[in-house]
């Protein structure tokens, strides 16, 4: 019998993280597993893996994020969100817990059992409008947004799927983004609320992103499409966005769990 790894499964407004031990490491490397469990058809099906390092201090807890593609994320919102509720259900007398990765310290909080608010650190937002040009001729006007990963919050394009499915790929991928970049598209509602579509970083269209919300509540709000408390509309849910003045976000939504189990990993050679 192979050796298999446990995992567990939760889902944030559609965006789907999977959570294993590190001891899931000891057979096959973090991007190994992540290209096996996260794949729709030979593994479990997911936007991203979560891997639990366990307590590095009270009231601390260590993870790494990597993409379905193998590389390995700085940051993200409903992960982080998700792993929260994954160590609020181990615990169900804990209410907040700091999360470590190798990039940053994030605080969470259970509001209920199934809402989640995450402090997501400072944006960082370019002062311009900048553009560019893609391969097909099309020319993009955006804001890049840094919540400690890239994003780059394309503005004079429709939000929907066929608009982040045709243009997507090439502003992940293009020149003025060297680490490739998260790409929103995003449209305003009112002065509370914002739509956007998403393609991510190393996962492609998703139907949901912590960060990718932040970062474009965060553009739309120094842009004064919106105040400081944003809603984002996504295809997979609504997400609240709180903005301070120094551009410190708080992201808020809920997180459900969906399976858990064992999972028996193909040879290394397949993967």
């Amino acid at each position: 019998m192979p050796h298999s790894i446990q995992f567990s499964k939760y889902q944030a407004l559609g965006n789907t993280y999977i959570v294993v031990p590190a001891s899931a490491v000891a057979t096959h490397t973090e991007a190994d597993i992540a290209r096996w469990l996260c794949h729709t058809d030979f593994g479990v099906g997911s936007d991203g893996l979560l891997i639990d390092y366990g307590s590095a201090a009270a009231g601390v807890a260590k993870l790494r994020i990597f993409n379905p593609d193998g590389s390995e994320a700085e940051t993200s919102g409903n992960g982080l969100r998700i792993f929260a509720r994954y160590l609020f259900d181990a615990d169900p007398a804990l209410t907040t817990i700091v999360l470590q990765t190798p990039f940053a310290k994030r605080r969470a909080t259970k509001l209920s059992n199934a809402l989640i608010k995450i402090e997501m650190g400072t944006a960082t937002i370019a002062p311009a409008i900048k553009s560019l040009t893609l391969p097909d001729q099309t020319q993009i006007q955006y804001l890049p947004v840094s919540m400690g990963n890239p994003h780059c919050v394309v503005l004079g394009q429709p939000a929907t799927k066929a608009t982040a499915l045709a243009l997507g790929p090439s502003i992940e991928t293009h020149a003025n983004f060297p680490n490739r970049t998260n790409v929103q598209f995003l449209e305003r509602v009112d002065q509370d609320t914002i739509k956007i579509e998403i393609w991510e970083r190393g996962a492609g269209y998703t139907l949901s992103s912590g960060s990718s919300s932040c970062a474009a509540a965060a553009a739309a709000n120094q842009l004064q499409y919106v105040k400081n408390q944003v809603t984002v509309q996504t295809c997979g849910g609504l997400l609240n966005v709180d903005i301070s003045n120094q551009n410190t976000i708080l992201l808020t939504g809920s997180v459900t769990p969906i399976a858990s189990g064992n999972a028996f990993p193909p040879s290394k050679q397949a993967l």
